[in-house]
Parts: structure tokens; sequence; C-alpha cells
């Protein structure tokens, strides 16, 4: 592990949905079916489902957003119960990540085929836009795989990683948070999932098939990698001044069959996911 990594938390099922909000650390164990909030060597239920949560955030009034990725939904956790915000269960076969914007639009990624029976190919995928006021609308269609989603401090572009095209797209937000357009930000030699940014406009992301997490410049210039011994799904800039970088970690893959990674209960019992930490020099800005 490179110099300076440390561990901040274990015994997780399997980890995602990183998020840095009001001065605590959450993310999702998706086959734990439970979302925690973390500190160094502790976490924290905030709530347990019945369903696998995989994308998280935050609206303006501090409540919670939760991607329900079985039920196809989006809870909002309030006074710690969760409601149904959104259904997409009749438009979609799978939900996976999340993120909530400052003004409070959020855009989760969809899949309109199951995912984990993938073979290669053409498939198809875009994003759901929730507006504040709670209308949604299907948005950036075209999209093969969509995983990590994040925006700029501006709140006038989003950014979404697709993990089969091996590529980070970017579009632009109108004034009502509506993307449009598509440009391809960066080309990659691997698959991004999680992703971040940075003050200097550099997006961090995960590439689970490399087993490292890079730092990338707009155009796909890679400006610094951390090599792990794990897989990385996700990563997030909190800490104090955002610049400390959390990653999520499961298993290396090469390590783990088709039928291993597929055996939730298995992963249950060995809780072997868990969250990294590294300081680094640049701030975390905008969504997530």
């Amino acid at each position: 592990m490179e110099h300076g990594m440390k561990e901040y938390v274990n015994g997780i099922v399997w980890g995602e949905g990183l998020r840095w909000h009001d001065g605590n650390l959450y993310f999702s164990d998706i086959y734990g079916q439970t979302v925690y909030r973390a500190t160094e060597n502790k976490k924290e239920i905030v709530i347990k489902l019945g369903d696998m949560p995989s994308g998280l955030g935050f609206l303006q009034d501090g409540s919670m957003l939760i991607v329900s990725g079985g039920q196809r939904k989006i809870l909002r956790l309030q006074e710690d119960a969760a409601h149904v915000y959104a259904d997409f269960s009749d438009d979609c076969v799978g939900l996976n990540d999340m993120v909530v914007d400052a003004k409070g639009h959020a855009y989760i990624g969809a899949y309109g085929f199951e995912i984990q029976h993938y073979r290669g190919g053409k498939a198809e995928g875009w994003l759901y836009h929730i507006s504040p006021s709670g209308k949604d609308e299907k948005v950036c269609e075209g999209l093969m795989a969509p995983n990590g989603i994040a925006v700029t401090p501006d709140g006038k572009t989003l950014i979404v990683a697709d993990t089969f095209q091996k590529a980070l797209f970017a579009f632009v937000l109108d004034e009502n948070g509506t993307p449009h357009g598509r440009r391809l930000w960066a080309k990659l030699s691997s698959g991004p999932d999680g992703i971040c940014l940075d003050e200097e406009g550099c997006v961090w992301a995960a590439l689970p098939n490399e087993k490292k997490v890079a730092r990338i410049e707009e155009g796909g210039k890679i400006l610094k990698e951390i090599s792990l011994n794990e897989t990385p799904l996700c990563c997030g800039l909190g800490g104090e001044a955002r610049k400390t970088l959390f990653i999520v970690t499961v298993p290396a893959h090469s390590e783990l069959s088709a039928d291993e990674l597929s055996d939730f209960d298995a992963q249950r019992q060995k809780k072997a996911s868990r969250i990294l930490c590294t300081p680094v020099g640049v701030s975390g800005a905008g969504a997530p």
C-alpha cells in the first residue's frame, strides 16, 4: 500500500456511495443493506434497509436521499424513517450512483439491462434528474453504464463516469438543472467507478480493474495514481479543508470467482470491504 495510506474503518460487507457532509463521512453498505456514518475506526448505523442502498446525497434541508437499488426507488430519510421520494421501478432495470448538488438537484444513474449479466456490446443507460420541486425527467440518454457522477462548484457542468465506455463525459446544466449535450471529458484505459472533484477542476476516479485511484485532468492526462492491493469502488474528498481522500475497497476481483462475487451471503460473512484514507494537496470541490 502506498506510503501515507491508512485504514479508516473496516468490517463492511460491500461499501459504496462515499459522501462527506456537514463534517461527517457517510457511506452505503450495499450487501449489508445499511447506511452508515463513520469516524476513524468506528461506524454508526444511520438506517438499515430491506434493500441494497447505493448512491447517497443531501437536500438543502439536510435530509438524506438514498438510492434503493433493488426497489429502483429513491428514498428520503426523515425522522429516522425512509419515505419514497421517487419511484422508477416501472421504467428501468437498475439504479446505481447518485449526486445531489447544492441547490437540491439529484442525478441518478440508471440501466435498461441487468448489468451483472452484461457480456459486451451495446447497452442502454441514462440518468434521471429530480428537481428540487420533486419533478423528475429522463436525461443523458445514450450512456451505457453510468456510474460515478459529479457537479462542478459553479453548478454548470455535470460529469458522469461511464464504466463500459471507459470514459468520463461532461454535460452542460441549464438554469433548470437539466443536462444538455455531451462531450468527452476524458478517455481512460479502463472503466471508472466512483468519482469526485477537486478545486483545480480535476477528477479523482476509482479504476477497479487496475486496482488504483487516479487524479485526472480534462483531456485524460493522469496527474497522480494510487496503487492498491484491493479493488477500489469509489472515492471522496473530505476531512479538514476536504484534503483527505477516502477510498472504499473490496477484495481484489482477481482473487474472487464470479460465483463468489455474486454470493451475497459469503460476502456478509467475510465483511472484507473497508475504507482507506490518505492526505492530498488539493481540496475537494463541488458535489459530491
